[in-house]
């Protein structure tokens, strides 16, 4: 008997997950072994990292995923791989595919794989929440955007901040603007790191990033992860009820260490978990 739940365990075809070196270290590879523990016990199956060389093209990727198993539970691509995600998918059509694709907009004409985007709008529905519970009324908030940021991004923003009654417009900033003499919350977003990061300047912040937050600076307080990890979870589950494609919000990690005021960790606890309000 207690050998029976190891070798059903072992037995069941495994997840796969594409991954490369250079994501792991961002990423952390002790966030990456936690991960992967995570969903194998709420899946009841391994879960196998497939590394990618640093030069692999997209048919080596696919070889790859191939040399992992020969018949996989599914298969998870990050969006940079997603031409090796097509050819896999291409040769293996009883295998479910999906590719991950952050904030990218869904290709069109794919019937074999299944794209998974980021739900930006409730992300920053949330981050709007938060950000108007950090400060106080007659602060600013800075928000340092990234190159895709549409208008339905900006109203949902905008929204999470009204409805926490922060009335004033938020401030749309460029990587190199100088925030040593404000006062309020920036909401980091940008794929280049803005220069006041470097400065220290003590402002409260929330970021969007896949980096290990214990590595980030003391000032970050949120930290928004849409990663393949991140998502894993609740694309797995669709995948295995043989859902449709969709946008998955991302994991929120709430750093309350660095929060001094116990109640305020508690409000943050709730307001990531908060739904708009539909009219």
């Amino acid at each position: 008997m207690l050998l029976l739940g190891p070798g059903i365990f072992f037995s069941r075809s495994p997840i796969l997950v594409v991954t490369d070196s250079f994501f792991d270290v961002l990423y952390g590879r002790w966030r990456t072994w936690e991960k992967r523990l995570i969903l194998s016990f709420r899946f009841f199956r391994l879960v196998k990292p497939v590394v990618i060389g640093e030069n692999a093209d997209q048919d080596m990727v696919a070889f790859g995923v191939e040399a992992a198993s020969a018949r996989p539970y599914c298969v998870l691509f990050p969006f940079r791989y997603g031409e090796g995600a097509r050819r896999y998918a291409g040769e293996h059509p009883a295998v479910p595919v999906a590719v991950l694709g952050g904030r990218l907009p869904p290709p069109q004409g794919e019937e074999k794989l299944l794209f998974f985007g980021t739900d930006t709008a409730l992300d920053l529905y949330r981050a709007g929440l938060c950000a108007a519970a950090f400060i106080k009324p007659e602060e600013e908030v800075f928000i340092f955007p990234d190159l895709i940021f549409p208008e339905t991004d900006r109203k949902a923003f905008l929204e999470g901040l009204r409805v926490r009654g922060y009335l004033k417009d938020p401030f749309y900033m460029n990587a190199y603007a100088d925030l040593s003499s404000r006062m309020g919350i920036s909401v980091v977003m940008t794929g280049t790191p803005p220069a006041f990061l470097e400065g220290r300047v003590k402002i409260p912040i929330i970021l969007f990033s896949w980096m290990d937050p214990a590595i980030s600076s003391a000032d970050v307080k949120l930290v928004f992860d849409d990663s393949p990890w991140a998502l894993a979870p609740e694309v797995i589950k669709i995948l295995g009820q043989n859902g449709e494609e969709q946008v998955v919000p991302s994991e929120i990690s709430v750093l309350d260490r660095r929060i001094q005021e116990k109640a305020l960790v508690k409000e943050i606890k709730n307001l990531i978990r908060q739904e708009p309000v539909t009219p």
